[in-house]
């Protein structure tokens, strides 16, 4: 049997002071093939086994269910809501552990499991054994000042709708506080692949950043339609860092009166390379470009994995920024010396997309 490629799972748990722990835990996977492709938007059975003392330990429990992966390939189910093939999850003496969870895959949406993966139950599902505690009358003085009495059941119910929602993602980190509700947080990096490209700016939370397309959108577009070669757009498109603002302001301009860089850029959608379909692509600032530029070394080497050509950024092209320089002139970035350029808009420059998230 062929090992789950690349499977980074979340459990999570939550329990309410007041009342019973809940028989279950969320989990969510992200599923890669074989080839290491995300599986998006596709029904997958799915089996799971909780293992004592041992990865290989006596299974105590399993159960399957039947879901479908969301765009990013993300499935979430709940352990223990599942179709019943053996023991009973609510009798798990989880103080008799360790435990181990083992996931199996069909990705053809039947039990026919042909990936799988173990790992340990560390503390989170342990909340399920904090049941017991409802036997124990305990009085805590701190507890009228801590942040956990101001936390209600309805928090609670809107915290599980958007882990059941994907709103958090596999490869997000845990940490759980006194009250028992979980935070997770997913982290970010120059060089990732994601959000229909390749992440090169990344701010100090990991959490918003900036992606270049995975293509070039072309080598031959004027800066703006031809009737706007010489009139100024003003303040709106002269901003240095605020691409976004800056395509909005060459499109309010120029409108749909031929094809030019800012409107190629904003009317883009880029091709399925297992992160989605996005269309807010916008013309870069010309410091959005000089960010790019700065990373190039690392995100050319991951544009150089998929063995495409047309992916990678040509450090000898010029590229057009969306920042405007006069009424004639915007500027562009030249790739191979690093440099800031004044051209005229009706000349031709390479148009390449980047968006937000």
């Amino acid at each position: 049997m062929r090992k789950l490629f690349t499977v980074l799972a979340i459990v999570l748990s939550t329990i309410s002071m007041f009342a019973q722990a809940p028989e279950k835990m969320t989990y969510q996977v992200v599923v890669r093939n074989s080839e290491q492709k995300l599986v998006t938007n596709t029904n997958i059975g799915m089996q799971f086994s909780i293992l004592q003392k041992t990865a290989t330990g006596t299974a105590v429990y399993v159960e399957r269910h039947f879901t479908k992966t969301n765009m990013n390939g993300l499935a979430t189910v709940k352990v223990g809501e599942g179709t019943k093939v053996s023991g009973t999850f609510s009798k798990i003496d989880w103080e008799d552990g360790p435990y181990f969870i083992k996931t199996e895959i069909d990705l053809k949406g039947g039990a026919n499991y042909t990936i799988s993966s173990t790992s340990q139950l560390l503390s989170v599902p342990y909340a399920l054994y904090a049941k017991k505690a409802e036997i124990y009358n305990e009085k805590d003085p701190l507890f009228s000042r801590s942040a956990a009495k101001v936390i209600k059941n309805s928090d609670i119910v809107k915290w599980n709708h958007k882990v059941d929602q994907g709103y958090y993602k596999a490869g997000d980190g845990i940490n759980i506080g006194r009250t028992g509700i979980i935070s997770t947080r997913s982290r970010h990096y120059v060089g990732e692949l994601f959000g229909g490209g390749v992440v090169f700016w990344v701010d100090h939370t990991g959490q918003h950043g900036l992606i270049v397309s995975m293509g070039m959108l072309g080598m031959r577009y004027y800066w703006t339609s031809p009737p706007n070669f010489n009139k100024s757009i003003g303040i709106t498109a002269e901003n240095l860092w605020n691409g976004e603002s800056n395509t909005q302001a060459i499109t309010n301009q120029a409108g749909s009166s031929g094809m030019y860089a800012a409107r190629r850029c904003a009317s883009y959608k880029n091709k399925d390379y297992g992160t989605g379909i996005f269309e807010d692509w916008y013309l870069p600032s010309i410091t959005e470009l000089t960010t790019l530029w700065k990373n190039l070394y690392i995100v050319n080497k991951v544009l150089d994995t998929d063995k495409n050509t047309n992916t990678y950024i040509v450090p000898l092209y010029t590229y057009w920024s969306s920042t405007e320089a006069s009424a004639t002139d915007a500027y562009t970035f030249q790739f191979r010396t690093g440099t800031v350029q004044n051209v005229r808009k009706g000349l031709s420059a390479v148009t390449r997309a980047i968006r937000k998230f």
